[in-house]
């Protein structure tokens, strides 16, 4: 495994990187209490403009996995439960 560290907008940055992934994961911070139940704005940026699926993994809960909508062939497909 190796680190990169890259300066830039995060969402743009982790697109970049992902670009020519099969699966892209991304994780969410949250703010806790009612922030915490929504994903994070780089989070959605990389949902709807990754060229890939995307798992936000959120602190907390299971892993669920969502493809961008509108994409031919992305079909929404829940984790399975462990």
């Amino acid at each position: 495994m190796h680190q990169i560290v890259t300066e830039g907008n995060a969402a743009r940055v982790l697109l970049a990187a992902a670009k020519h992934a099969d699966l892209f994961v991304v994780g969410n911070r949250g703010h806790g209490g009612f922030a915490d139940a929504l994903i994070g704005s780089v989070s959605v940026r990389c949902l709807h403009h990754a060229t890939c699926p995307v798992v936000i993994i959120r602190r907390g809960t299971p892993a669920r996995s969502r493809s961008s909508p509108g994409r031919p062939g992305r079909a929404h497909r829940p984790a399975p439960a462990t």
